[in-house]
């Protein structure tokens, strides 16, 4: 893995979809031609690189979203909602259309399903989306998502394209449909990532290795810089290319999660960040756990993200005694 470049003004950009999301809480999902009451609904701002985004925020790093909205009225409320995290949208565009949504079933564990709708237009805007004037040692953050469609997956490589030319550290969050289509899993992709943070279940279908410490190592020899396995309330498993060395690091414990949805997307955001202002693979590991362990408290991507002084009374309340000693240092 390359070293970090200590640089004063790095950016994190984060390019994927941005979306709303109708989540609807429900006892049990219903199964085929059956009816189920929702006890309780909500419309809110989301989309896996904006939870990125804002959880990266929280330690004022400079963030750039990349990505369109339609021309409806949901793309004020999703713009408004990044600016008012903090993250710049000057790489946003609009495009004639709908903007994208999810629709988000919640059971009673606070487990997710997820129907949702992407096929927003972008063929219009796409030389504007990935023509991004990334300086060295910035950082790009891509969605898996956007590998779902030609046009987005166009603007992911380009985007990665530009920033590989320009020294800037690369990372991906594989979805599922990216994980088992094996059609887009190049290896000069894998060579191009700094980072990799798929789940349990994305690592196996992209390395045929159940365990995540075998997963880590075969997204090694696939020419990865660094491979976070996240395990949900189990935490991650990390192994860089330098070392070769395998850690695992557990997760906060949160006795009643509310939701689920953006937990991988927030962590993501907070490991990024705290790379970006100089912490080690194990300390930002432990502010992407905490990030997410807000996150899930709260429905919503990235409602539940934590301000800085929230975050620092989270790890007090943990007894995590040395990161805070970081935190409060930086």
């Amino acid at each position: 893995m390359r070293e970090l470049i200590g640089l004063s003004k790095v950016k994190l950009y984060t390019y994927g979809d941005i979306l709303v999301e109708l989540s609807a809480n429900v006892d049990d999902l219903p199964i085929v031609g059956s009816d189920q009451t929702i006890k309780s609904f909500r419309i809110l701002p989301g989309g896996s690189s904006p939870n990125s985004a804002v959880s990266a925020s929280i330690l004022k790093v400079q963030v750039h979203q990349i990505g369109v909205v339609g021309n409806d009225v949901f793309s004020t409320i999703l713009l408004d909602d990044l600016k008012s995290c903090g993250v710049c949208v000057d790489s946003v565009m609009s495009v004639s259309g709908s903007s994208a949504f999810a629709v988000i079933l919640v059971d009673k564990n606070g487990e997710r399903t997820m129907l949702s709708y992407r096929d927003i237009s972008i063929s219009a805007v796409m030389r504007e989306l990935y023509n991004v004037k990334f300086s060295l040692g910035d950082f790009l953050h891509i969605s898996g998502y956007a590998y779902q469609s030609l046009d987005t997956s166009e603007v992911a490589n380009n985007l990665l394209r530009n920033a590989k030319n320009s020294g800037v550290y690369v990372s991906l969050d594989p979805s599922y449909q990216f994980a088992i289509n094996q059609s887009l899993l190049s290896q000069n992709l894998m060579e191009d990532l700094d980072y990799i943070f798929p789940n349990n279940n994305e690592a196996y279908h992209l390395t045929g290795q159940k365990s995540p410490d075998e997963a880590v190592k075969a997204l090694l020899d696939m020419g990865v810089g660094c491979a976070i396995i996240t395990c949900g309330n189990r935490g991650c498993v990390i192994g860089d290319s330098s070392s070769r060395e395998i850690i695992q690091i557990p997760s906060y414990e949160v006795s009643t999660p509310l939701d689920t949805t953006g937990a991988g997307d927030s962590f993501i955001g907070g490991f990024l960040a705290a790379r970006i202002k100089g912490y080690n693979l194990e300390q930002s590991a432990k502010i992407g756990h905490a990030i997410a362990a807000n996150v899930i408290m709260t429905y919503g991507g990235h409602a539940g993200a934590p301000s800085l002084e929230s975050l620092r009374s989270f790890v007090i309340d943990n007894q995590d005694d040395d990161l805070l000693k970081d935190i409060i240092g930086r």
